[in-house]
């Protein structure tokens, strides 16, 4: 088995691989946004040189019907670059997400090979792309005595 190389274009994501664990960590240059995102025709052109086998991705809005979603037009064009160059793409996004259409489209969701999110969703997402539910008690619905 070949050694993984995580390769990340957010700065906040770096601290999920140690030196130790992966002693080359890849990124993906560009400029940079206020939420830690490198984005832009250089990270776009990086990306696209390279292969991933996987990829994580989150998202702001996934939808049956407008697919992956986005606000931020750079970030779009830098996540479609990732999902055309990764052999699977998983979606992480919670269920606040689900059924949220942004402004711009990453791609369609049975574009992702997974979809990962806390609560399960409409059969409709089930007939677009796998589902993985992980439920997460929600703090503002506890029970109260």
């Amino acid at each position: 088995s070949r050694p993984s190389v995580p390769w990340a274009d957010e700065l906040h994501r770096l601290h999920a691989a140690s030196p130790a664990e992966a002693p080359q960590v890849l990124l993906s240059g560009g400029q940079l946004t206020p939420s830690k995102a490198l984005v832009g025709p250089l990270a776009t052109s990086t990306i696209a040189s390279l292969h991933a086998d996987l990829c994580f991705m989150g998202a702001h809005g996934v939808d049956t019907a407008a697919g992956i979603t986005t606000p931020n037009l750079a970030e779009a064009d830098t996540n479609r670059a990732f999902a055309r160059t990764c052999g699977r793409l998983v979606i992480l996004a919670d269920s606040t997400k689900l059924g949220v259409v942004s402004l711009a489209r990453v791609s369609a969701l049975d574009a992702a090979a997974v979809l990962v999110t806390d609560r399960q969703p409409d059969d409709d997402y089930a007939a677009l792309t796998r589902i993985l539910c992980d439920p997460v008690p929600d703090p503002h619905l506890e029970e109260r005595p």
